[in-house]
């Protein structure tokens, strides 16, 4: 099997103090190879994607498996929470978008994408999702009934990751073309076109307040952009193969980054300085998410 797509453990770290960081806690469960993740938007639970194209979702407070999300036809590659923590969406090699209510655990299914489903993200206020593929293609759909509000060709080469603005006007894109492109939600206008890395990106993302984009990809390197013209703000190197996933603190200042060199840093974003450096983990760390609180 391609350790490529397996994460053994999902690691979760409390943050009292930055300069102190420690695990807290190991979830593991009956052969589970997660590859994807995301926190609930109370951080109670956590959903994580596995090799058996099964989504689990745990309880933080007991560590237990308590809903079993099963009958994709391909790998989940991408995987949100809702808005109001009732719905998971999910992407991956079936080419579909799936919406899935946690609490029965059925599914809407949709078709539209050529390519595997790499990246989907809710809008802030849960009316849209986006969903970004190997196709190049970039949809967004209506979550009441999953109709297209847009289908577009965004990069040329696939689409690695998508990200809603904050204030959910924008949507932001990463791709194999080694683009940062932003988007006009209703539109699909082209705000910004940031020639950002010297190969692939893999992840993009928000910060917090919207002010900044984060990129990331095989190139090692993680730059930081601002939304508003996108000037390059900072640029750092804290990992020595790929940069898989990226994602920020809840407060903006910090960022969490996992990668194919078996690692998981937390960087401070202002200084550059790594803050959190993790024992070389079993296989490549695929999927980063912090606690929503």
């Amino acid at each position: 099997m391609n350790k490529t797509w397996i994460v053994l453990l999902s690691i979760l770290f409390t943050l009292p103090s930055f300069s102190q960081v420690t695990l807290k806690d190991k979830l593991t469960a009956k052969k589970h190879q997660p590859v994807c993740l995301a926190y609930s938007p109370d951080g109670k639970y956590i959903a994580a994607g596995d090799m058996k194209q099964t989504i689990k979702i745990f309880n933080l407070s007991d560590k237990m498996v308590i809903k079993n999300l099963e009958g994709l036809k391909g790998l989940p590659i991408s995987l949100t929470f809702t808005p109001d923590g009732k719905y998971i969406v999910s992407g991956g090699k079936d080419n579909k978008v799936t919406i899935w209510t946690i609490s029965d655990g059925s599914k809407r299914e949709y078709k539209g994408h050529k390519g595997t489903v790499r990246s989907v993200s809710v809008s802030p206020d849960g009316k849209y999702i986006a969903s970004g593929s190997d196709d190049g293609n970039i949809i967004i759909r209506l979550f009441s009934n999953g109709s297209e509000v847009n289908n577009f060709k965004a990069h040329k080469g696939g689409v690695n990751a998508v990200c809603f603005s904050p204030d959910g006007d924008k949507l932001v894109s990463g791709g194999a073309d080694k683009m940062v492109k932003e988007w006009k939600i209703k539109s699909a206008q082209n705000t910004l076109t940031i020639p950002a890395h010297k190969e692939m990106i893999r992840d993009v993302k928000y910060s917090p307040d919207g002010s900044i984009i984060a990129s990331a990809g095989d190139d090692k390197i993680i730059n930081f952009w601002s939304a508003d013209d996108g000037e390059q703000m900072n640029s750092i190197r804290v990992h020595k193969k790929w940069v898989q996933t990226i994602a920020f603190s809840p407060d903006g200042q910090y960022l969490v980054s996992g990668g194919h060199d078996n690692m998981l840093l937390v960087t401070h974003i202002d200084e550059g300085k790594i803050v959190f450096k993790s024992d070389k983990q079993a296989n490549y760390v695929l999927s980063v998410a912090f606690n929503p609180d």
